[in-house]
């Protein structure tokens, strides 16, 4: 569940190898609930509470601030949006508009044809990350597919691809959606 108003996160996951909470059982799934509230994030496994690595609330708000509704909610209140030139965004040309959220440089890629984002960049620093950190500014771009139009009326993509410096990092297909009130869940 998402609270793309009030920046907050809670998500239930079944996880196994070296990114679940025991990685010497990377065979074996194990559940855990993600949250992330007031710039802090915690896991809990067994009921228990304790805080989660270093880099979770950055990459929880990050997960927020990248969500395509998100996004454009900010860029319609942020002061220094500004309009760039046209990209080539997986072989077509694309729009796109640039602005700062919370002194992150963020750029919105526009679909010309369709009026929906296409995808979104994020350049900064991940000192907290032990892959990423030594590598300086980095550059996460998502990518948004499989549009479909959700109860209520609200378009929302069901495929989410990301890459950090031109890498391939992560992929995520939703396979239900559902809003209520200001909360996304998924």
């Amino acid at each position: 569940m998402r609270d793309l108003e009030r920046i907050r996160l809670r998500e239930e996951r079944q996880s196994r190898g070296c990114d679940s909470t025991e990685c010497w059982k990377s065979a074996e799934w194990q559940a855990s609930v993600l949250v992330f509230s007031d710039g802090v994030a915690a896991l809990t496994s067994d009921g228990k509470f304790f805080p989660a690595r270093g880099d979770a609330a950055r990459n929880s708000k990050d997960w927020i601030l990248l969500d395509p509704i998100r996004l454009l909610i900010s860029a319609q209140a942020a002061k220094d949006l500004r309009e760039e030139s046209a990209i080539e965004f997986y072989g077509f040309r694309q729009n796109v508009v640039a602005f700062s959220y919370e002194g992150v440089p963020v750029r919105l890629i526009l679909n010309p044809g369709t009026g929906l984002p296409s995808g979104a960049e994020i350049t900064r620093t991940a000192l907290d990350n032990v892959f990423w950190g030594p590598w300086g500014d980095i550059t996460t771009r998502v990518s948004w597919t499989f549009w479909e139009l959700e109860r209520g009326g609200v378009r929302y993509p069901r495929q989410w691809d990301a890459e950090s410096n031109g890498r391939p990092n992560w992929t995520m297909t939703i396979n239900e959606c559902a809003r209520k009130q200001n909360l996304l869940l998924y």
